[in-house]
């Protein structure tokens, strides 16, 4: 944690995440930066598991030439 934070009652806070702000709503939160709501936090997860593969299809995509209409 950095500084002078304030938490609200019932902040769970997951190992090695890096609190930054204050977090004023009770829940799990995650991550190393930014921390996040641990429901987001875990689909930013999975979606950041993708990325490679998501990348590869968007430039696959963007090398297919253009059709006219």
């Amino acid at each position: 944690m950095l500084g002078h934070l304030t938490l609200a009652d019932h902040v769970h806070i997951s190992a090695a995440s890096v609190v930054t702000r204050s977090i004023h709503q009770a829940g799990h939160y995650s991550g190393f930066f930014p921390i996040d709501d641990n429901a987001d936090w875990e689909k930013n997860a999975a979606s950041l598991r993708q990325l490679y593969r998501l990348r590869d299809r968007i430039r696959a995509l963007e090398q297919r030439p253009s059709s006219t209409h």
